[in-house]
């Protein structure tokens, strides 16, 4: 399980212990939603974290949430990792590559974008250049 905790944010997966998550970016939306709450508006939370280093599979996630007021809420959720049959990507002849037609999902509207890949060495580099929306 990955657990996530926020006032005292934690990252847990697999039940692995992994990280702390960093508290208190902006989020306005938070804020017009739960004016009552002082400092909602400071309430974000995010985590980059690199889940290639995942064997392939499904991993079970658990974010805990700890309040000032010391109560707890849990999330569930699961992350699929799949990987390329080497630890490492070479010899990627460079340039470029038309991902066409990807649902997007966001607020529960799908939109499909093709995206432009290009790939700029030929070790592990690659950049999305262009997100076109159909």
């Amino acid at each position: 399980m990955l657990w996530v905790c926020i006032w005292n944010e934690s990252k847990i997966i697999d039940n692995q212990f992994v990280a702390n998550i960093p508290y208190g970016s902006t989020r306005m939306d938070v804020k017009a939603a739960h004016p009552e709450y002082p400092n909602s508006e400071n309430s974000g939370f995010a985590m980059i974290w690199n889940y290639s280093i995942l064997s392939p599979g499904y991993h079970p996630i658990q974010i805990i949430v700890h309040n000032q007021d010391g109560q707890t809420t849990n999330f569930y959720n699961c992350v699929y990792v799949s990987k390329f049959h080497g630890e490492f990507v070479i010899n990627v002849v460079p340039g470029s590559r038309l991902l066409e037609n990807n649902a997007v999902t966001v607020d529960g509207i799908t939109r499909n974008y093709d995206i432009w890949i290009v790939w700029s060495n030929g070790t592990q580099g690659f950049q999305i250049t262009d997100v076109i929306e159909k």
